[in-house]
């Protein structure tokens, strides 16, 4: 083979009847790959100063001849000084083998032309050994269009380039370009362990909208192979047209250049008009490849444009030598699947992702799973669920009749068995009816943190298990349970099951009526004002200020002066308050709320329904009440943060205080605001006010 390596070395001096002699040649390498630059050096004996071309030609294994290749530029030919005397001169070539290449030893033939006739020349010969490109593994997927909806095979919607781009990141893809692949080939560079190449045949405006914010969202580096000659067009040409979709324009190829986190998109050349090369004449396909190039190289001057995809995918021997003759240094093919190895550089293989392709496993389309496409491999689980049940988070219980109410927790308990060891990350969901597109009531991979359960070399049988509590707007009937049994990253759906649940049933009561309802009872108030809060409980009342009602729920923050939904169980604690176990409490609002005056007699007041009133009350029931109460400190202990007050109507009346409330000692008077609450000593129930806030003097 002959492969011309044309180079010219130039500058201004005379062309006479001076006689040139090659003294010497050197070649830097004694082994090189394809894609290698290489350095030839020319020892050179002149009579006298005169200018000359330097050129070589790279005989190898077999006859085919081909022209000079240069990376970022045509080889055009350059005038260099050629001193009197014996001096040194020096040309980087770069090899770019075609098609029909052989690896071997090839031959350098150095030529030295100067003056006016090309027959007059000097020779010398070297030779080095081209030596096989490394092997180098690289799926490269191929897309045209992302959009709202799929009109054709061309199309992937926005959800599933999604999809597919989180299936990369979450597998440990890493995106990169023409140039990367090619210098991995030729062992100049290294790969990341596991790459990819996202490539967009055309340069259609949703690519610009709708994929470019994905695909960079990831931090990924798309390759656009572009369509020079349509940018800002439509696509009414293309066959492919309904609907008839735009180019993007040059001002947008610009905008999305570099505009996501820096990642810059690797624009290539994809052909001037889109024609079929391998039924164009010579002069059209050599149009096609230069013009492109020059196109893109006018808006991207720093970009190098030697990749080439070819139009409908369609070449043939002519096509591809056209394309190595036109300076590129590799093609892409429309298909063919994986790259394991990159040999043959004049179609490298893509894997076409269209419309059909899928990211949940389904074993009856296994030819179209995105992990199968581009070759991860993969356990897929064998998982038989045994049963599904419904139980009364609080007492273990299964539902009675297999209700759910307002507040009340339940717990979803899943027996399940998997055939072989894989982790598994398994995922609920719950709603009132089986389409979850809709939005769902629950859903345990949404939360935050997700309530996933993580089952890591999952075989055999396990139990999984999710508590919920159904909040004061959850829809009151037939509820589904939605069962997903995922990859460890959550991209990959293995399975899924939907299951008949409970039914949703809400107790909604009066806030008047919380102290008759029997305990165990469920209940649900709305918009209740909150009075006093702490960091377990806070208390509720009317806004007639008529009555009042603890509510414990640890860690509500939810503060006093607020409105409230709650819902939850009803009980006396043993303290004789009564108050409501909070499954659910979320504030609604604000509320103005103020105190009620009472004396020390009127504190706790009698009985109400369930609710047993103070030893010696009198009045209404008003534990759980916003109250204020006044009088002379009988005795004060910091330590235990209790005070005893009295005022004049014959009852002592004890009063407690917790962090952020300031007493001051020396009070011999004071004014309290706070809660009224009881305790339970000696079997009976006694006054307790627990202070909000005070004032105080001598």
């Amino acid at each position: 083979m002959l492969v011309a390596l044309a180079m010219c070395v130039a500058a201004a001096g005379a062309a006479g009847a001076q006689t040139l002699s090659i003294a010497d040649t050197s070649v830097s390498v004694t082994q090189a790959r394809d894609q290698w630059t290489i350095t030839l050096g020319y020892k050179i004996t002149a009579s006298s100063a005169t200018t000359a071309t330097l050129a070589a030609t790279l005989t190898g294994p077999s006859s085919v001849s081909v022209g000079d290749m240069g990376v970022n530029m045509p080889p055009y030919t350059i005038t260099r000084d050629i001193a009197a005397g014996t001096n040194w001169y020096y040309r980087d070539f770069f090899i770019n083998l075609p098609r029909t290449a052989t690896v071997g030893t090839y031959s350098v033939n150095y030529t030295v032309k100067w003056g006016t006739s090309s027959s007059v020349s000097a020779n010398a010969a070297k030779s080095f050994q081209i030596i096989s490109s490394l092997d180098t593994r690289c799926p490269i997927l191929m897309y045209h269009k992302i959009g709202n909806a799929l009109y054709s095979q061309y199309w992937n919607t926005t959800d599933m380039l999604r999809r597919q781009m989180a299936i990369l990141k979450a597998y440990g893809y890493t995106s990169i370009s023409c140039r990367e692949l090619m210098s991995a080939r030729a062992g100049l560079t290294q790969l990341p362990a596991k790459p990819v190449m996202i490539t967009f045949d055309g340069g259609y405006e949703n690519f610009y909208t709708d994929a470019l914010p994905i695909i960079s969202g990831f931090g990924f580096k798309p390759v656009m192979f572009l369509l020079t000659g349509v940018m800002g067009q439509d696509n009414s040409w293309d066959g492919d047209n309904n609907p008839v979709i735009m180019f993007m324009t040059w001002q947008e190829v610009v905008a999305c250049y570099g505009s996501y986190n820096n990642q810059k998109i690797d624009l290539q050349s994809h052909s001037v008009t889109h024609p079929d090369f391998t039924t164009a004449s010579t002069s059209t396909r050599n149009y096609e490849l230069t013009h492109s190039r020059e196109l893109i190289r006018s808006y991207f001057p720093d970009d190098p444009v030697d990749f080439f995809c070819y139009p409908y995918g369609s070449y043939n021997n002519t096509v591809q030598d056209a394309c190595r003759s036109n300076y590129y240094c590799a093609a892409f093919a429309a298909g063919g699947g994986i790259e394991t190895n990159c040999w043959y550089k004049w179609a490298l293989k893509r894997i076409p992702i269209y419309w059909d392709v899928i990211t949940d496993w389904d074993s009856s389309k296994q030819s179209s799973f995105f992990l199968n496409k581009i070759g991860e491999g993969f356990t897929v689980p064998s998982i038989t669920v045994n049963s599904v049940q419904f139980l009364d988070a609080a007492t273990g219980n299964p539902l009675p009749n297999n209700e759910l109410k307002w507040g009340q927790t339940v717990k979803v308990r899943v027996v399940a068995t998997n055939a072989s060891a894989t982790d598994v990350g398994v995922s609920l969901t719950l709603d009132n009816d089986s389409n979850t597109g809709n939005g769902v009531m629950y859903d345990s991979h949404a939360c935050n943190p997700a309530e996933d359960v993580m089952a890591s070399s999952w075989s055999g049988q396990r139990t999984f298990e999710w508590l919920w509590t159904p909040p004061v707007d959850a829809p009151t009937s037939q509820y589904v349970v939605g069962l997903y049994f995922n990859d460890k990253y959550y991209t990959i759906r293995w399975s899924s099951a939907l299951y008949t649940a409970f039914t949703v049933k809400s107790d909604t009561a009066g806030l008047a009526t919380a102290k008759t309802l029997g305990d165990g009872t469920y209940a649900t108030f709305r918009q209740a004002a909150v009075t006093a809060a702490w960091p377990d409980c806070f208390y509720i009342e009317l806004d007639s200020r008529a009555t009042g009602l603890r509510v414990e729920r640890p860690g509500h923050g939810i503060p006093a002066g607020s409105r409230v939904d709650v819902a939850g169980q009803l009980v006396t604690k043993a303290s004789g308050e009564r108050c409501l176990l909070a499954g659910y409490a979320a504030p609604n609002g604000y509320a103005a709320v103020s105190p009620v005056a009472l004396n020390n007699r009127a504190v706790g007041g009698s009985a109400l329904g369930l609710q047993s009133g103070v030893a010696g009350a009198c009045g209404v029931n008003n534990i759980g009440l916003l109250v204020r109460v006044w009088g002379r400190v009988k005795s004060l202990d910091t330590i235990n943060r209790v005070m005893v007050i009295d005022d004049g109507s014959g009852v002592d009346l004890k009063c407690a205080w917790s962090n952020g409330v300031v007493i001051d000692p020396e009070w011999t008077h004071v004014t309290l605001t706070g809660i009224s609450s009881c305790e339970r000593i000696g079997g009976q129930l006694s006054r307790l006010v627990l202070i909000v806030s005070a004032q105080g003097g001598k």
